[in-house]
């Protein structure tokens, strides 16, 4: 199976607080937008957005997606940080 780890997209925005808040999405699931304080928080949670939306999915197309965003979104993850950050938070 073929990861595109280009498809997870990330912007950083600033709240009224001026606190850096980091959006992550995928390009096959634009309706998951996930946020964090920094780029790996955010994909952790987008992972855990997309999970909870297969429960939600009616066809298997669209289930099959989902599932291959999720798979982007760990091989982006895996692929941009290193081993001591991710079990610093638990990954």
């Amino acid at each position: 199976m073929e990861t595109r780890s280009q498809s997870v997209l990330v912007a950083t925005l600033s709240c009224q607080a001026s606190v850096p808040v980091v959006h992550t999405y995928h390009r096959s699931a634009p309706e998951c937008v996930a946020e964090g304080f920094t780029i790996l928080i955010a994909a952790q949670n987008l992972v855990v957005l997309l999970t909870r939306s297969l429960d939600h999915q009616r066809d298997r197309e669209r289930r099959l997606r989902i599932e291959q965003a999720i798979s982007d979104v760990r091989a982006f993850v895996s692929s941009h940080f290193h081993v001591s950050e991710l079990s610093a938070l638990g990954a």
